[in-house]
Formats: structure tokens, C-alpha cells, sequence
């Protein structure tokens, strides 16, 4: 895999992990910004959570294999962002 490559498969992982928290979004939350128990026990909320880990978890694990092979190359782009 090339670094490019990598880039365009994290983007997508990531793009995954934000369209599945935007659909946690939706629902409502209490004073402290927590869920309720009763929207917790829906089904609609729990597919919807189990969907962000999943998708959060598989971004997790891509970061953990790919990153450290191109740790040069995404200083080098953090650098570049910085300047």
C-alpha cells in the first residue's frame, strides 16, 4: 500500500465513522447531554450505536496497521499543514 493509497482509505473510514455518528445525531438527548434510558432501548438508537463502534472500531484498526509504517510520511504532512 502506498501512501496515497492509505490516505484515500482512511478518508473513506473516516467519512464512514462521521456519516454514522450524524446519525446518532438525531436523537435527543437530556439536560446533561446524555441519552435516555427509553431512546437507549429503541432499536432504531441501538443499530444506529452499534453502527458508529463498528465503524469507529475499523478505523481503529486500520490507523493501528497502517500508521506506524508511514509515520514519516504523515509528519511530513502535519508539517506541511502547519507552515
Amino acid at each position: 500500500m502506498t501512501f496515497a493509497e492509505f490516505i484515500a482509505a482512511r478518508d473513506r473510514l473516516d467519512a464512514a465513522v462521521e456519516a454514522a455518528s450524524a446519525a446518532l445525531q438525531p436523537f435527543p438527548r437530556n439536560a446533561v447531554g446524555l441519552t435516555p434510558d427509553d431512546v437507549k432501548a429503541s432499536p432504531e438508537w441501538k443499530a444506529a450505536h452499534a453502527a458508529y463502534w463498528a465503524a469507529h472500531g475499523r478505523l481503529r484498526a486500520f490507523n493501528g496497521l497502517y500508521a506506524p509504517r508511514f509515520k514519516a510520511e504523515l509528519r511530513a504532512a502535519r508539517q506541511t499543514r502547519r507552515a
